[in-house]
């Protein structure tokens, strides 16, 4: 539930084998510095805080890039809060929203969200809406990457947005509580592409990567990424095609260069038909 900021504020990695990733840059997100990865000093840029929650440009295991954000308790309320700076919407538009999250094995925090706060009035002054968004019943305290995705259709007078992610705990949340944030997406179109699992494993002649869609929307297709390190390279020759599927379907990728007794990390990078790209994962293999 995302309540007016400044009066009451109320607020996959499937099997542990995976863990899912978007882009950081997609066409018409209307989130300001969606992956967090400008930062203004110590926080990121178009981000501020409210009493009780600090933020921070975090660089430490992002979800993609380089940085996400991650909010810290200050001990003194249940309810941790950030907004972004203002932003256009349209009135009556359907949104479809993304976002992801972390939270560390022993944090308390029970609730993770993310929605925009409407007004009336271009400069976000007059408060209009504050529909729930993409949230979770029960946040997974697992230091995985999780997403959640969500819709909003603000009144017809909307005319402007705050972005608001927020998490709490059951009771106060302790001094130093923290939930990490990345690639957060609000947008009047379809995600071009979701993913509902992604694996490797080796076999007698290499390791084989699968994965499965959930939506195909305007894809043009994929292409696999291997790591030994901190760089990445793209190990297909060719673009793997998309099959168009409203549904989903599965793909697989037969890595033959790789050596027996060296461990990789995989990443499957989708290309959109506007040239938009999205990334998934990245899975090991020992």
């Amino acid at each position: 539930m995302f309540m007016p900021a400044r009066k009451t504020i109320v607020g996959l990695a499937i099997a542990a084998s995976f863990a899912l990733g978007v882009t950081s840059a997609q066409a018409a997100n209307i989130v300001p510095n969606p992956g967090f990865e400008t930062g203004c000093a110590s926080i990121p840029c178009q981000w501020f805080a409210l009493p009780g929650a600090t933020i921070l440009h975090y660089s430490v295991g992002p979800h993609n890039g380089s940085f996400d954000m991650r909010m810290i308790s200050a001990g003194t309320g249940f309810i941790m809060t950030t907004e972004s700076d203002c932003v256009p919407v349209t009135g009556g538009a359907t949104y479809n929203l993304s976002f992801w999250y972390r939270v560390a094995a022993g944090q308390l925090v029970t609730f993770v969200g993310f929605g925009p706060i409407f007004y009336s009035d271009a400069g976000c002054t007059t408060f209009l809406s504050s529909p729930a968004g993409a949230s979770t019943g029960s946040a997974s305290a697992d230091g995985l990457w999780h997403r959640l995705t969500g819709q909003v259709t603000p009144g017809g007078t909307a005319q402007s947005a705050r972005m608001q992610i927020n998490f709490t705990c059951a009771l106060q949340c302790p001094a130093g509580a923290a939930a990490d944030f990345d690639d957060v997406f609000m947008n009047a179109g379809p995600l071009a592409v979701t993913m509902t699992s992604l694996s490797a494993s080796r076999s007698s002649n290499g390791i084989a990567v699968r994965w499965r869609t959930g939506t195909e929307a305007d894809l043009l297709g994929f292409q696999v990424y291997r790591s030994r390190g901190p760089s990445w390279r793209s190990i297909t020759h060719s673009l793997i095609a998309a099959k168009g599927s409203v549904s989903g379907t599965s793909y697989r990728f037969l890595d033959r260069t790789a050596k027996r007794g060296i461990a990789y990390r995989y990443r499957i990078k989708a290309l959109n038909r506007d040239r938009t790209t999205a990334w998934f994962g990245p899975v090991r293999v020992t």
